[in-house]
């Protein structure tokens, strides 16, 4: 009786073992595929910002950069979400990290000082026709001006400032209503 109580034990030590060791080895599993995602996600922004730094710093490059940077924060949020719902150990680490990786793709204030320089640079008439016809204009009001007039959406803008979609629409509506010919500043 002895000898079937220790062999009963001794197999259920084992099973055990065997489950903690599997599931050790499967968040090693997770861990090792996140960390390889915000790898992932990491270079495609070094790359972003390389391809932005080698390119002459015109206007049609830093709207390529800002479309690519539109695709990392989609892929981000949607990882965000997937870890949101996961059952991982080290969830809130991995949310954490990826909301930080998040916030630094959006406009920061000198990703819109480069921005607004190579904007005024090949803008020039744009630019002196908004401050002679519009001078009250904010930098907020600028920055949805100027990317609207790279013929970017209400979605695209609002990826790139960090914003919900509606806020992009309800701030083209304040500009529609403040200056009423707000629409003659996108036509050629």
């Amino acid at each position: 009786m002895h000898y079937f109580l220790f062999l009963i034990s001794f197999l259920l030590i084992i099973i055990i073992l065997f489950v903690i060791i599997s599931y050790r080895r499967k968040i090693k599993i997770q861990n090792s595929t996140y960390d390889n995602k915000i790898l992932s996600i990491q270079n495609e922004k070094l790359k972003s910002e390389n391809k932005l730094n080698k390119t002459a710093q015109t206007l049609e490059s830093y709207k390529t950069y800002l479309s690519e940077k539109n695709k990392q924060i989609v892929t981000l949020k949607n990882e965000i979400n997937s870890i949101s719902n996961s059952s991982t150990i080290n969830k809130e680490k991995q949310y954490n990290e990826l909301v930080n990786l998040l916030d630094s793709h959006l406009m920061t204030d000198e990703s819109w000082g480069n921005f607004k320089n190579i904007f005024a640079h090949e803008q020039n008439d744009f630019v002196k026709y908004l401050s002679q016809n519009f001078p009250s204009l904010t930098e907020s009001n600028l920055r949805t001006i100027y990317l609207l007039k790279l013929g970017l959406n209400n979605l695209e803008i609002s990826q790139i400032l960090g914003i919900s979609a509606d806020s992009v629409k309800k701030a083209k509506q304040r500009l529609k209503k403040k200056y009423k010919n707000f629409d003659q500043i996108f036509q050629d």
